[in-house]
């Protein structure tokens, strides 16, 4: 199971940006999770995922074993919970510093 910064450093910079919008839900994700064997950084809801019935990763669509096929992700979970209300995207560093995404504009880095 790789790990957010792990799977950070290997993306190419335009990968670098994921949305804080849940793909299942349509809102913005409380408890960021994802496949343990998807290679992606995007993260859906843990929640959404669950009740949702989903078998198959909303990102990738990688077969997932539910729940033990998942991961919450307490990094991704930590910029959610710093990131205003109105940001929907962040864009990251290969240092895993992230800047809010407005539009084609960045905003301030954390």
């Amino acid at each position: 199971r790789r790990g957010a910064l792990e799977i950070l450093a290997s993306l190419a910079p335009k990968d670098a940006r994921v949305c804080l919008i849940c793909p299942v839900s349509i809102e913005r994700i409380k408890t960021p999770a994802r496949g343990g064997t998807c290679k992606h950084l995007q993260c859906f809801d843990l929640e959404a995922y669950l009740f949702g019935k989903c078998t198959a990763c909303p990102v990738c669509e990688r077969e997932l074993d539910s729940p033990g096929g998942l991961v919450i992700d307490g990094f991704f979970k930590k910029v959610v919970d710093s990131a205003a209300q109105d940001v929907n995207e962040v864009a990251f560093a290969s240092d895993g510093s992230w800047q809010a995404c407005t539009g084609d504009e960045e905003g301030d880095a954390e």
